[in-house]
């Protein structure tokens, strides 16, 4: 079969609705590569370059990736952003179509460095395989989630209850969750309140305390609509906690987890989390995807997770070995001072997300 590429720059209408119609039917998708987030991230961050990379049968979309320009450590390479939020297969194909995956590739690497954080083995796998010799891949971190069609998983989570309800077990029909209309600009306003009074907030790393990420998940609300959801825990009546996830075919994806400061005391992530589990298990979804990183809560809420990878691609073997390592390099420093709120403060300052 016969392959053509289109490189764009911007998400033009025509591309952006079959991208879409490729997307809702494909198996391989995930929020980096829907449309949608292109579409904010665009929005959000116009001053940094963007590339489209659509590979086409005739007029079919069979295959696509969007792509930033940008440095990391002084090294111009094309990825995905914003990087503390990004996870998951960057590319919107069929990874079995050999032909396919090695024309894309092939494309991807003629622009130059390509750098991914938080990518799943069958990506490593694919790019290793055609590929050879110009990738370097390593662990970055883990994902776990909840399978709720197996009963091995949800016996796990709901043995559990106990010790996530553990403070508030004589209190606990004051607490119930809410469900915010996804299209409600109030619910994101709340989210954004509970934030600056929030746990993060008080150890220097709030979620939502700079304009561009408020602005980023205001857009992502109104690209996903109904698969952007918002779940708030109230105590008497009073919201203490927000969870904010994205439904992908029938996964629930959690993004962000935050609770008032001053209820702390109850452990409102984690019950909220859980109560989050319930809703879903009742409501047919397949699978509950708790997102990045190790955490207390998520080993009470599954039994089971998979490695994620950081996966750089590129011909220059200096780039392609020394650049994994000077980024796991800072990442170790970023985790021995995000303990420390000045400390934490000062590192932000000198290497800003984007």
């Amino acid at each position: 079969m016969k392959y053509t590429t289109k490189i764009y720059s911007s998400l033009n209408p025509e591309l952006y609705c079959k991208w879409k119609r490729l997307w809702e039917s494909s198996p391989y998708a995930s929020l980096i590569n829907s449309p949608y987030w292109t579409s904010a991230v665009i929005q959000t961050f116009p001053d940094v370059p963007c590339t489209i990379i659509a590979v086409y049968t005739k007029d079919s979309l069979n295959a696509v990736i969007p792509l930033w320009k940008k440095r990391i450590l002084s090294v111009l390479v094309y990825t995905s952003i914003p990087d503390h939020f990004t996870y998951g297969i960057p590319i919107l194909a069929d990874v079995l179509n050999n032909h396919l995956i090695k024309h894309l590739l092939a494309e991807m690497i003629q622009l130059g460095p390509c750098h991914f954080q938080n990518t799943d083995e069958q990506f490593v796998g694919t790019v290793n395989t055609y590929l050879q010799g110009l990738s370097f891949a390593r662990t970055s971190t883990v994902n776990y989630s909840i399978d709720l069609q197996n009963d091995v998983d949800i016996r796990h989570t709901m043995s559990n209850k106990s010790v996530i309800f553990r403070r508030i077990k004589h209190i606990s029909d004051r607490f119930t969750i809410r469900s915010a209309n996804n299209t409600s600009d109030h619910a994101l306003e709340e989210v954004f309140s509970i934030d600056k009074n929030s746990a993060k907030q008080a150890k220097g790393y709030a979620t939502f305390s700079n304009t561009s990420s408020r602005m980023f998940y205001r857009l992502l609300q109104k690209e996903f609509k109904s698969n952007f959801l918002i779940h708030f825990l109230e105590y008497d009546s009073k919201p203490i906690a927000y969870s904010i996830g994205f439904v992908v075919h029938n996964t629930y994806i959690g993004s962000q987890l935050g609770y008032d400061l001053s209820a702390s005391r109850f452990q409102p992530g984690k019950v909220l989390a859980y109560k989050i589990f319930e809703q879903l298990k009742n409501n047919s979804f397949s699978h509950m995807d708790l997102g990045t990183g190790d955490s207390h809560i998520k080993h009470l809420m599954s039994s089971s997770h998979r490695q994620l990878y950081a996966i750089t691609l590129s011909r220059n073997s200096l780039v392609r070995n020394v650049l994994p390592l000077a980024i796991n390099f800072r990442e170790k420093i970023y985790t021995i001072l995000f303990s420390n709120k000045k400390m934490y403060f000062i590192y932000k300052s000198i290497f800003p997300s984007v």
